[in-house]
């Protein structure tokens, strides 16, 4: 297992969740120098609109996991 440490770590239900609601917050602790991640509770395995991590990945966070819990409409 891979171990990250981070200052800062930001949960979202679903990728770019977080990106889309604290990115200017996350990017401001990170121009201080601060390492910033983000946890995925699903995978957005349900999502229409594309690759969910791009947004992530072009703004430098340092890890992304997911938890691996199924995207609620699966479990209707």
């Amino acid at each position: 297992m891979i171990q990250h440490q981070v200052d800062l770590l930001a949960f979202g239900a679903h990728p770019d969740d977080v990106e889309c609601a604290t990115a200017g917050t996350l990017l401001r602790h990170m121009a201080m120098s601060k390492k910033a991640a983000i946890v995925d509770i699903t995978a957005g395995e349900m999502g229409r609109y594309g690759r969910p991590l791009n947004a992530a990945y072009a703004e430098g966070f340092t890890s992304i996991r997911f938890v691996g819990v199924p995207d609620l409409f699966q479990l209707i």
